[in-house]
């Protein structure tokens, strides 16, 4: 006879329902190798060629039967269903391409239509967006003829294609520019390939990278009208690059610098927008100024741009390390005057000298920023030097109680820029061509006397008002 239980199946519901831990290494391997079958099986896009595929013998064997009274007559189904693979083979040689065979084209699309080959049509749509040859005068005809394929099939393999297609415009006439604006208003990292179908794979393709191209124009625009944002920006660029931060295409190289800089030719962004767009480009390219960078072929307005910049954050350094290092008397007035040519861009260039100890205090400021110095031998480990250019002249300004020298361009004993070391005892030399100590700066004694010098050698005019804090 059956006990009750008390309380009925109240009472051994919770041992019933209870946590039952899997063991440690426990794998449903059959599982998920059944899940990779039914995604590979609903997912055209997710296939991969045969292995041992000779795309050299396929490609012939469909070359050779349009040039054949007999067209497709005697060429294996089995041909017939891989020619997908090798339209565009070899990859290097377009003019080969069966792609750009008008009588090919023709004859593949009716047969395509006939037999409506799921996994044919998936592979030809994954090459046209793979290989995206805008410039073949099929381009348009593949396109139609794929758009209308897909228009008239409804069966389930197919169905993830035709809703990707339909976000994001891969068989319209401006599909890049499309799919370019859909980024542009959401940059996700992975593409949005739920929504996209783009898999690691297809984001190598040629039509992303129309469609980048087309973000960088988009790009231009929004920092040209000042309705970007510095986190927006970072998402756009985060997929302009890959996932070794270094830029998808290299034919992207010249447009990537031109649209970040030529919206500011005369004018700045805000600093977190500069600062992060002066960071991508010195990670992309080096600094313009240095050999052995890598900058595009762009043109010299906009390589000015990103010169300026570095200026400015040459003398935020030398300023930073005053602030941290020196007497706040003895450069409080020289921060003030040098600012003032700085505000009205009429310092051409910029290169900060450091001693041993002021080197090591600058890391602190940009930390992983690709930034250079030279360095300063002899004298004393915390001082430093700045090097400016104004027009003809070349100024040497020391840190702490130093003086103020300028060269004539001419001069032989003017300091270089952008050498790795300098000699203390050859900056501080005595064939400068205008020498002033900064006595009386309450009263602006030595600022009017610098400011009329360069106002005589180059015709700049700074007012008193400028330059005094």
């Amino acid at each position: 006879m059956t006990r009750l239980l008390p309380n009925g199946l109240k009472s051994i519901l919770p041992d019933a329902v209870g946590p039952h831990p899997f063991p440690p290494n426990f794998e449903p391997r059959a599982t998920i190798r059944e899940v990779m079958q039914i995604q590979r099986r609903f997912d055209v896009l997710s296939e991969n060629p045969p292995p041992n595929l000779d795309f050299a013998a396929i490609r012939k064997e469909l070359e050779d039967s349009t040039r054949s009274l007999f067209g497709f007559k005697y060429v294996s189904p089995r041909t017939l269903r891989l020619a997908p693979w090798v339209i565009c083979y070899p990859i290097d040689k377009p003019k080969k391409w069966l792609f750009n065979n008008q009588a090919f084209a023709n004859s593949y699309i009716k047969w395509l239509q006939a037999h409506a080959k799921p996994s044919s049509i998936g592979v030809l749509f994954r090459s046209f967006v793979y290989n995206y040859p805008v410039k073949s005068p099929l381009f348009k005809f593949w396109r139609e003829a794929l758009a209308t394929i897909l228009a008239k099939e409804n069966g389930t393999r197919l169905a993830k294609l035709q809703k990707y297609c339909n976000y994001t415009g891969y068989l319209e006439p401006e599909g890049s520019h499309k799919f370019a604006r859909i980024l542009a208003q959401n940059p996700q990292a992975d593409f949005q390939e739920d929504q996209s179908g783009l898999t690691p794979k297809l984001r190598t393709s040629e039509f992303i990278r129309h469609t980048l191209t087309e973000l960088l124009a988009e790009i231009q625009a929004k920092l040209s009208q000042d309705s970007a944002n510095s986190e927006w920006l970072l998402h756009c660029l985060e997929l302009i690059e890959g996932e070794d931060r270094r830029l998808r295409f290299v034919e992207l190289q010249s447009s990537y610098a031109e649209s970040l800089l030529k919206p500011f030719i005369n004018t700045d962004p805000s600093s977190e927008l500069k600062d992060l767009i002066r960071n991508r480009l010195l990670r992309h390219f080096k600094d313009p100024r240095f050999k052995g960078n890598h900058w595009p072929n762009v043109q010299d307005n906009l390589r000015r741009v990103m010169t300026r910049w570095l200026v400015e954050i040459a003398l935020e350094d030398f300023f930073n390390l005053l602030d941290d290092t020196a007497y706040q008397f003895h450069w409080e007035y020289r921060r003030a005057f040098w600012s003032a040519y700085l505000r009205k861009g009429l310092i051409e260039d910029a290169w900060v000298v450091l001693g041993r100890s002021a080197k090591l205090q600058a890391k602190r400021y940009r930390g992983e920023q690709n930034l250079e110095y030279g360095k300063l031998i002899g004298g004393t480990a915390s001082h430093s030097v700045l090097l400016l250019k104004i027009r003809n002249l070349i100024i040497s300004e020391w840190s702490h109680n130093g003086a103020c020298r300028i060269f004539l361009s001419d001069n032989s004993w003017a300091p270089k820029f952008y050498r790795d070391e300098y000699s203390t005892n050859r900056l501080i030399n005595d064939n400068a061509d205008g020498y002033f100590a900064h006595r009386q700066s309450e009263s602006g004694k030595w600022q009017y006397s610098i400011a009329s010098y360069v106002r005589d050698h180059t015709g700049i005019m700074i007012d008193w008002s400028d330059y005094m804090p």
